[in-house]
């Protein structure tokens, strides 16, 4: 199971879950999104005003980037999300 996170050109957050055939999913920039860090290793996304979970648990081994590249680590992937999460109006 191999999910794409990252943060595109135009600064959308887009989730691509290949286990779902594909699915890809952007959130334009200022979207109610919360991360949050599970464990040592794992990653949620959450839609604030939506309540859904967007991202379930998942380990950064198991989330690529957008060229297709395991994050090396935890903090690569938070590092990558970052611009998105910090953005300010």
């Amino acid at each position: 199971m191999a999910i794409k996170i990252f943060v595109d050109t135009t600064g959308e957050l887009v989730v691509n879950k290949t286990e779902n055939g594909g699915d890809i999913e952007r959130y334009p920039a200022f979207c109610e999104i919360t991360r949050h860090q599970r464990d040592a290793d794992k990653i949620i996304i959450k839609s604030i005003t939506r309540g859904n979970t967007i991202v379930v648990p998942t380990a950064f081994g198991d989330i690529e980037d957008e060229g297709g590249t395991p994050y090396a680590n935890y903090t690569a992937l938070f590092d990558a999300l970052t611009p998105y999460f910090d953005d300010v109006v």
